[in-house]
């Protein structure tokens, strides 16, 4: 694997750095990341998320989540990456079943489509936990 000079190592970084959609790793980013969460009962939470982000330098690529280049910045000129905005709602049905459904979706910047195919992304999860 070969770092490039100043490149951030997370170590161990998981897929799920940014979101769930997962569209890039931590290298090389600058970031902005809001979310808010709402308890809107004893048993039910939402929660909201809008992840914008951009290459901190021109001459940087972005990188997945394992630190290889995912997109080199050969004849781009652009550092908006793009956004992800995602919501999540979980049900605590009981004290041991919790039911939980995620929405994301990640929306391509300039730097995207300059550096190839730049389609939006969408992601949707559903999960069952049983705890014994």
């Amino acid at each position: 694997m070969t770092w490039i000079q100043g490149t951030f190592n997370g170590l161990f970084a998981s897929a799920a750095y940014f979101g769930l959609i997962a569209t890039a790793g931590p290298a090389n980013h600058r970031d902005l990341q809001p979310q808010l969460g709402l308890e809107v009962s004893r048993r039910v939470s939402v929660s909201a998320g809008w992840l914008v982000f951009w290459r901190r330098e021109l001459a940087d690529g972005i990188y997945t989540w394992s630190g290889q280049l995912l997109r080199s910045a050969v004849g781009t000129c652009s550092r908006f990456v793009g956004k992800s905005p995602s919501v999540t709602v979980r049900w605590g049905v009981n004290a041991r079943l919790t039911l939980s459904g995620d929405l994301s979706g990640f929306t391509a910047g300039p730097f995207i489509r300059e550096s190839g195919a730049g389609a939006t992304s969408r992601f949707v999860r559903t999960t069952l936990a049983f705890r014994f």
